[in-house]
Protein backbone atom coordinates (compact mmCIF):
# COMPACT_ATOMS: atom_id res chain seq x y z
CA UNK A 1 0.00 0.00 0.00
CA UNK A 2 1.47 3.36 -1.06
CA UNK A 3 1.39 6.63 0.86
CA UNK A 4 -1.25 7.96 -1.52
CA UNK A 5 -3.46 4.96 -0.83
CA UNK A 6 -3.13 5.59 2.91
CA UNK A 7 -4.03 9.27 2.49
CA UNK A 8 -7.01 8.40 0.32
CA UNK A 9 -8.20 5.69 2.71
CA UNK A 10 -7.91 8.00 5.73
CA UNK A 11 -9.71 10.86 3.96
CA UNK A 12 -12.50 8.57 2.72
CA UNK A 13 -13.01 7.19 6.23
CA UNK A 14 -13.24 10.70 7.72
CA UNK A 15 -14.98 12.35 4.78
CA UNK A 16 -17.60 14.35 6.70
CA UNK A 17 -15.10 15.56 9.28
CA UNK A 18 -12.90 16.60 6.37
CA UNK A 19 -15.70 18.62 4.81
CA UNK A 20 -16.39 20.32 8.17
CA UNK A 21 -12.70 21.22 8.48
CA UNK A 22 -12.76 22.59 4.93
CA UNK A 23 -15.82 24.73 5.68
CA UNK A 24 -14.41 26.23 8.88
CA UNK A 25 -11.00 26.59 7.27
CA UNK A 26 -12.56 28.68 4.52
CA UNK A 27 -13.93 31.02 7.17
CA UNK A 28 -10.45 31.67 8.51
CA UNK A 29 -7.82 31.13 5.84
CA UNK A 30 -9.22 30.06 2.52
CA UNK A 31 -6.19 29.79 0.24
CA UNK A 32 -4.26 27.36 2.42
CA UNK A 33 -7.16 25.02 3.10
CA UNK A 34 -8.28 25.02 -0.51
CA UNK A 35 -4.81 24.13 -1.77
CA UNK A 36 -4.38 21.43 0.88
CA UNK A 37 -7.75 19.91 -0.05
CA UNK A 38 -6.72 19.81 -3.68
CA UNK A 39 -4.47 16.80 -3.07
CA UNK A 40 -7.04 14.42 -1.56
CA UNK A 41 -9.66 15.68 -4.00
CA UNK A 42 -7.29 14.91 -6.87
CA UNK A 43 -6.77 11.45 -5.34
CA UNK A 44 -10.58 11.07 -5.34
CA UNK A 45 -10.75 10.83 -1.54
CA UNK A 46 -13.16 13.80 -1.58
CA UNK A 47 -15.79 14.46 -4.18
CA UNK A 48 -14.79 17.42 -6.37
CA UNK A 49 -18.33 18.83 -6.51
CA UNK A 50 -18.90 18.55 -2.76
CA UNK A 51 -15.54 20.17 -1.97
CA UNK A 52 -16.29 22.98 -4.45
CA UNK A 53 -19.73 23.74 -3.00
CA UNK A 54 -18.52 23.61 0.61
CA UNK A 55 -15.53 25.85 -0.17
CA UNK A 56 -17.73 28.30 -2.09
CA UNK A 57 -20.31 28.55 0.72
CA UNK A 58 -17.56 28.88 3.33
CA UNK A 59 -15.71 31.66 1.53
CA UNK A 60 -18.95 33.54 0.81
CA UNK A 61 -19.97 33.42 4.48
CA UNK A 62 -16.46 34.51 5.45
CA UNK A 63 -16.68 37.52 3.12
CA UNK A 64 -20.00 38.52 4.68
CA UNK A 65 -18.55 38.20 8.19
CA UNK A 66 -15.58 40.44 7.33
CA UNK A 67 -17.93 43.00 5.79
CA UNK A 68 -20.09 42.91 8.93
CA UNK A 69 -17.02 43.36 11.11
CA UNK A 70 -16.23 46.52 9.17
CA UNK A 71 -19.75 47.91 9.67
CA UNK A 72 -19.63 46.94 13.36
CA UNK A 73 -16.31 48.72 13.91
CA UNK A 74 -17.55 51.85 12.13
CA UNK A 75 -20.71 51.88 14.23
CA UNK A 76 -18.97 51.05 17.51
CA UNK A 77 -15.92 53.30 17.07
CA UNK A 78 -16.98 56.11 14.71
CA UNK A 79 -14.21 58.46 15.88
CA UNK A 80 -11.40 55.90 15.95
CA UNK A 81 -8.19 57.47 14.73
CA UNK A 82 -7.00 54.17 13.22
CA UNK A 83 -10.24 53.62 11.30
CA UNK A 84 -10.32 57.23 10.08
CA UNK A 85 -6.71 57.00 8.83
CA UNK A 86 -7.47 53.69 7.11
CA UNK A 87 -10.55 55.17 5.50
CA UNK A 88 -8.59 58.19 4.23
CA UNK A 89 -5.91 55.95 2.74
CA UNK A 90 -8.46 53.84 0.92
CA UNK A 91 -10.11 56.96 -0.47
CA UNK A 92 -6.69 58.26 -1.54
CA UNK A 93 -5.55 55.11 -3.35
CA UNK A 94 -8.99 54.01 -4.52
CA UNK A 95 -10.94 57.26 -4.94
CA UNK A 96 -13.82 55.47 -6.64
CA UNK A 97 -13.94 52.51 -4.21
CA UNK A 98 -17.32 53.47 -2.77
CA UNK A 99 -19.01 53.80 -6.16
CA UNK A 100 -17.15 51.04 -8.06
CA UNK A 101 -15.65 48.52 -5.62
CA UNK A 102 -15.72 45.57 -8.04
CA UNK A 103 -12.17 45.92 -9.35
CA UNK A 104 -10.63 46.39 -5.89
CA UNK A 105 -12.60 43.53 -4.36
CA UNK A 106 -11.70 41.21 -7.24
CA UNK A 107 -7.99 42.07 -7.13
CA UNK A 108 -7.81 41.78 -3.35
CA UNK A 109 -9.21 38.24 -3.49
CA UNK A 110 -6.14 37.12 -5.44
CA UNK A 111 -3.47 39.20 -3.62
CA UNK A 112 -2.35 37.51 -0.42
CA UNK A 113 -2.92 39.53 2.72
CA UNK A 114 -5.27 42.11 1.25
CA UNK A 115 -8.62 40.34 1.03
CA UNK A 116 -9.84 40.56 4.64
CA UNK A 117 -8.77 44.18 4.98
CA UNK A 118 -10.54 45.14 1.75
CA UNK A 119 -13.73 43.35 2.81
CA UNK A 120 -13.63 45.11 6.18
CA UNK A 121 -13.10 48.47 4.48
CA UNK A 122 -16.11 47.81 2.26
CA UNK A 123 -18.11 47.51 5.47
CA UNK A 124 -16.44 50.59 6.98
CA UNK A 125 -17.34 52.64 3.90
CA UNK A 126 -20.87 51.20 3.96
CA UNK A 127 -20.88 49.85 0.42
CA UNK A 128 -24.42 48.80 -0.51
CA UNK A 129 -24.74 45.30 0.97
CA UNK A 130 -26.86 43.83 -1.86
CA UNK A 131 -24.33 45.07 -4.42
CA UNK A 132 -21.47 43.79 -2.25
CA UNK A 133 -23.09 40.37 -1.88
CA UNK A 134 -23.74 40.05 -5.62
CA UNK A 135 -20.11 40.97 -6.35
CA UNK A 136 -18.74 38.60 -3.74
CA UNK A 137 -20.78 35.66 -5.01
CA UNK A 138 -19.35 36.14 -8.50
CA UNK A 139 -15.81 36.86 -7.27
CA UNK A 140 -15.86 33.91 -4.85
CA UNK A 141 -17.09 31.56 -7.58
CA UNK A 142 -14.22 32.62 -9.84
CA UNK A 143 -11.72 32.40 -6.95
CA UNK A 144 -12.79 28.90 -5.83
CA UNK A 145 -12.78 27.72 -9.45
CA UNK A 146 -9.28 29.12 -9.94
CA UNK A 147 -7.87 27.50 -6.81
Amino acid sequence: MTTFDLIRSFAETHRYLGYAILFFGMLVEGETFLMVYGVPTHLKAFDWGDAFIIAFIGVTISDILWYCLGTFLKKRYPNSRFLNISERRVRKYFPDFENKPAKSLFMSKFIAGTNHATLMLAGLLKINFKYFLKLQIIISFVWVTFF
